[in-house]
């Protein structure tokens, strides 16, 4: 008898139609987040509009960095929360992981800003997460809008993550950046006005006595 699962004799893994849905979660934002920066070197986070999520919403969340070492959660997709059992909103990202992965995502998010670069997470014992940095309204590349992918439901919780593999991926502009004018160089922009120079006798006047 052939299996329900088989194709022309050939098994076919129940975990495949999730992975087609996974890639297409991923594919989207991605695709959403490149049309964004319209060829600059990331997006804003303030462009980002969930309506335009038809399959990722469930599965997107946004960190914040007031600093290189204070990553926290600014908003929580209900996947997360649900891993978890917990609102995740405020909380570190290190949170989400287990203790000896910490320092490997601290260096992975560093990476992802300071380059910037789009980064992946793979992890154990299945999932995904895939990183892209965006800026915030002054232009601070301390913001990332992440998707995480292909985790199961958790018999217990609160979960923690462990990553297998850190992939980073360089991030090309094609809109030329503006640089700064270097002050020290600059003229000074005052309005050029025309000055007539009359000359300045250097003593008294010598006195002729006409007779």
């Amino acid at each position: 008898m052939q299996k329900s699962n088989s194709v022309s004799g050939q098994v076919v893994p129940l975990f495949s139609g999730k992975r087609i849905m996974s890639d297409q979660i991923t594919s989207e934002v991605l695709g959403y987040w490149e049309r964004l920066r319209k060829g600059a070197l990331v997006p804003q986070r303030s462009q980002i509009d969930p309506r335009q999520f038809r399959y990722a919403l469930q599965n997107i969340f946004i960190l914040e960095a007031s600093d290189l070492d204070n990553i926290r959660i600014r908003l929580s997709s209900t996947k997360l929360n649900d891993i978890m059992g917990m609102e995740l909103r405020g909380m570190p990202a290190y949170a989400l992981f287990a203790p000896d992965h910490r320092s490997q995502l601290n260096l992975a998010l560093k990476n992802c800003l300071q380059k910037p670069q789009i980064t992946k997470l793979t992890l154990a014992p299945y999932g995904t997460i895939l990183l892209l940095p965006m800026t915030n309204d002054d232009g601070e590349i301390n913001r990332v809008l992440g998707v995480i992918t292909d985790v199961p439901s958790y018999s217990t919780t609160p979960a923690r993550f462990k990553i297998t593999s850190v992939k980073h991926t360089r991030i090309v502009a094609t809109k030329p950046t503006l640089q700064a004018p270097v002050l020290e160089l600059a003229e000074s922009k005052a309005n050029f006005e025309h000055q007539i120079k009359r000359a300045t006798p250097k003593g008294p006047p010598d006195l002729k006595i006409v007779k």
